[in-house]
């Protein structure tokens, strides 16, 4: 986790809910500019959702509590 703050000035990083999960995201809080959610649930088209920083999808609850 200490590698994404000190990897540049600006990065783009395209992670998985396993990769940077809801334990290690505080660990990037002062170093966030905008968060972003990609659902492709259903395999056939992306949306795009643009999240606060402490913000969940109401269904993201139940996919991953």
């Amino acid at each position: 986790m200490k590698y994404y703050p000190s990897a540049a000035e600006q990065v783009i990083i395209l992670s998985t809910d396993s990769e940077i999960d809801e334990e290690n995201l505080p660990l990037l809080r002062g170093n966030v500019g905008v968060q972003f959610r990609l659902d492709n649930s259903d395999g056939q088209s992306t949306r795009v959702h643009k999240l606060d920083f402490v913000d969940r999808l109401p269904d993201e609850a139940e996919a991953h509590g």
